[in-house]
């Protein structure tokens, strides 16, 4: 397991909507860098919000690989596929959907999942629930999750610091449902965990 440390820029930057997106808080190239997404990946966006995220992913996968972004707000999805086809990405698909409850993607089909700035509104209880057993389903063997948070400190945005999660939290809620954690990067206010289950 490694730790590594990346420098922040520090902007925190508003979507379309005029809602925060976490994007900009973090150098995103440090970001991409560590998570190491391969041409050909399936990957899962859950909770992608503007799809920033997702977009930079559809680009660096290429046209043999997908990027499923989802969201509950239909709103996204319209956003989101407006911009893919302005970058003339094809293998960027936009789904709508409660994650809490429902994924709606094949069994296995899932090579990365991204969780960006997503659990700690759902809290890490959500991994016991429907949720939890909807990731297990949706993963091939040996897949990547990531997660990004926003650090258990005092910041001038973001959630408040009752909500957020410390690593060792996220860690162990994972452990439980049989994912173990890879790597652990510090990108200045937020973090990038990888596991694999």
């Amino acid at each position: 397991m490694k730790t590594t440390h990346c420098r922040s820029n520090g902007h925190h930057k508003r979507g379309r909507s005029g809602a925060p997106t976490s994007y900009a808080i973090q150098d995103a190239d440090a970001l991409f860098d560590v998570l190491e997404l391969r041409p050909g990946d399936t990957l899962a966006d859950l909770g992608c919000g503007h799809g920033d995220y997702s977009l930079r992913a559809a680009q660096m996968i290429g046209p043999k690989g997908n990027v499923y972004a989802v969201d509950h707000w239909p709103g996204c999805a319209g956003a989101l596929e407006e911009q893919a086809r302005e970058k003339g990405l094809d293998n960027l698909v936009c789904l709508t959907a409660d994650i809490r409850k429902e994924i709606p993607l094949p069994d296995g089909s899932v090579s990365v999942c991204l969780l960006f700035t997503v659990l700690h509104a759902m809290g890490l209880s959500v991994l016991e629930t429907q949720f939890g057993k909807e990731l297990h389903r949706i993963l091939r063997a040996g897949s990547k999750v990531a997660i990004l948070e926003l650090k258990k400190e005092e910041q001038p945005f973001g959630p408040p610091l009752s909500q957020r999660l410390a690593p060792d939290q996220v860690e162990t809620a994972f452990a439980r449902q049989g994912f173990t954690r890879t790597s652990l990067t510090d990108l200045g206010f937020t973090y990038l965990m990888q596991l694999q289950n």
